[in-house]
């Protein structure tokens, strides 16, 4: 997951433990105006990580690489290799119960 607003902030979903074969994981990046954070199956990070990727303020800038899902948003490179599924994007930062929440209802 990656937010710029000036100053760019990216994270890497290994360092989110994806990389187990055969498992279905939920994600969910998070920018609150401070902080841009990971959430894997609605724990901070995901398991023994520390989830957040890094301060920032500031607005999302307006850039020509506004949004990429399974891939660097500049179209250079780094393709995910698996399925996506179920996307959901917030006009708000939610919150970490609420993150747990749809963890639990997607999880049924």
């Amino acid at each position: 997951m990656g937010v710029d607003t000036g100053t760019k902030v990216y994270g890497n979903c290994q360092d989110c433990l994806l990389n187990e074969p055969n498992v279905w994981k939920h994600v969910v990046g998070v920018y609150n105006g401070t902080h841009v954070m990971t959430y894997v199956d609605a724990l901070l990070g995901g398991r023994d990580r520390p989830g957040s990727i890094g301060a920032l303020t500031g607005n999302i800038r307006n850039t020509p690489h506004l949004l990429a899902i399974g891939a660097q948003s500049d179209g250079l490179g780094s393709y995910w290799i698996g399925y996506i599924d179920d996307v959901l994007i917030y006009n708000r930062s939610l919150s970490e119960g609420e993150i747990q929440q749809i963890h639990s209802a997607q999880a049924k």
